[in-house]
């Protein structure tokens, strides 16, 4: 007697290997594109991030974020180290426009906000921390510039201890966000 075997084709149990098949290669196609997307941002946010690090040391070099680098930025007398220091120093400027020209004067110069301003266009590059930091140390200085402005044109009877109270606290503000912005850049470039 003979045996007739017959091995039946069976075109699901084929479906479902192709099938699964097809799923792992998108899969692999799918992590392969992240990962060379995730390779591609973050060289471009290293090439960013060197570009900018000049500048942002030159704006934390302007803005240094200490009383005495603020107040003694052009004193050519006695240092201000205390709080009644500080009070006299508010006095002194507000009845010398001439003195207080020039320390506003000294606190925006070569100050490169606004070349800063073009590169930050693809802030977007970064993390989003590191994009706030940058986000966050412009807006400091854009507003420590617009006190400047006020103060600056402001007449000279007008000028208040509270005025240049808002000054200074905006420059601490600025001097140290951008310290936080560079210290994240200089982590990002490396």
């Amino acid at each position: 007697m003979v045996i007739a075997t017959s091995i039946a084709f069976s075109w699901d149990a084929l479906s479902a290997i192709g099938t699964t098949f097809a799923a792992l290669v998108a899969v692999w196609i799918w992590s392969w594109d992240r990962h060379s997307k995730k390779r591609e941002r973050r060289a471009s946010s290293r090439l960013l991030a060197n570009l900018l690090l000049p500048q942002l040391v030159s704006i934390v070099g302007r803005l240094g974020s200490s009383a005495e680098e603020f107040w003694n930025a052009d004193v050519t007398g006695p240092m201000v180290t205390t709080e009644e220091d500080r009070f006299k120093r508010f006095a002194a400027l507000s009845h010398n426009p001439h003195e207080l020209h020039a320390l506003i004067d000294w606190h925006r110069t070569n100050l490169p906000i606004e070349q800063l301003d073009l590169s930050i266009e693809k802030v977007g590059i970064f993390d989003p921390k590191t994009s706030d930091l940058i986000c966050k140390m412009l807006y400091e200085c854009h507003l420590f510039l617009g006190i400047s402005n006020d103060l600056k044109e402001a007449p000279t009877d007008a000028i208040r201890y509270e005025f240049l109270q808002r000054y200074y606290a905006g420059y601490l503000r600025a001097g140290s966000s951008a310290e936080d912005a560079l210290n994240k850049i200089i982590k990002v470039a490396d």
